[in-house]
């Protein structure tokens, strides 16, 4: 799949300032670093009944519709791709 270039760009420096917050706040012992760009606040996989609910607050602060999913791309990108 192809990203947009402000995409990729996005995460990139998501994976910089990850790596930065590794180096400040390591994972516990025992727990593996998977290099996540996206990790929970203890390093692992997000859980994702939390992705969803924090999906919602942030969709009801913007005042989107409740069909409007978090994995739709905004229809501009649609029309670009």
């Amino acid at each position: 799949m192809a990203l947009a270039e402000f995409a990729v760009a996005m995460l990139k420096r998501r994976k910089d300032e990850m790596a930065a917050r590794r180096l400040a706040s390591p994972p516990q012992p025992g727990v593996e670093d998977l290099g996540l760009v996206f990790p929970s606040a203890v390093w692992t996989l997000r859980d994702p009944r939390h992705v969803g609910h924090a999906w919602q607050r942030v969709r009801e602060a913007l005042g989107f519709a409740e069909a409007i999913a978090p994995h739709m791309p905004p229809y501009g990108q649609l029309r670009r791709c």
